[in-house]
């Protein structure tokens, strides 16, 4: 995680984090706005983590099988747009100032115990190879065993009418 800026209001929060739609590693910037912000982390392993071209770090971090994405989550309305704030200026056009003070409120970041360990595992080659043999030994066994009712019906019905024909011509 990279904090940009003073951290009181209008921060950016550098992350990483997991791209469902592509299935890649990408970065993300986050600008928190108003209130106490709670921080939300998840630590991802996966052996076969791929980091995206355009990642900014990805000739350092792409043999990583390991990220950790940090969340916010902005819950509540605290403190005075000091100084030092990245956004003070619009803020002051946007809503005004009473004296030296902005109309608006900072915010300040917390630590939430929020922490999120995902871990993905996958089958072994060998596993993978014997849970598709088995499938298919399964589908096969069962496809014979059809042939074989199906046979055993066929000559229920044979012998039943052979025995007919016994009885009638007695």
């Amino acid at each position: 995680m990279e904090c940009v800026g003073h951290c009181n209001f209008g921060v950016s929060l550098v992350t990483d984090y997991l791209d469902e739609q592509s299935g890649t590693i990408k970065q993300k910037k986050i600008r928190a706005h108003r209130g106490i912000t709670l921080l939300s982390l998840v630590e991802r392993h996966d052996s076969r983590m791929e980091w995206d071209a355009a990642h900014p770090a990805f000739a350092t971090k792409s043999g990583k099988k390991i990220i950790y994405e940090w969340g916010i989550t902005a819950v509540d309305i605290v403190g005075v747009v000091q100084t030092s704030n990245l956004c003070r200026a619009d803020l002051a056009t946007e809503y005004g100032t009473t004296g030296e003070n902005v109309n608006a409120k900072g915010i300040k970041f917390n630590p939430f115990p929020l922490y999120t360990k995902t871990t993905t595992t996958y089958p072994s080659p060998i596993m993978a190879y014997l849970a598709a043999v088995g499938g298919i030994a399964a589908t096969v066994g069962g496809a014979l065993g059809m042939v074989h009712t199906v046979h055993l019906e066929m000559l229920n019905a044979r012998g039943s009418g052979m025995r007919k024909e016994e009885e009638e011509g007695a």
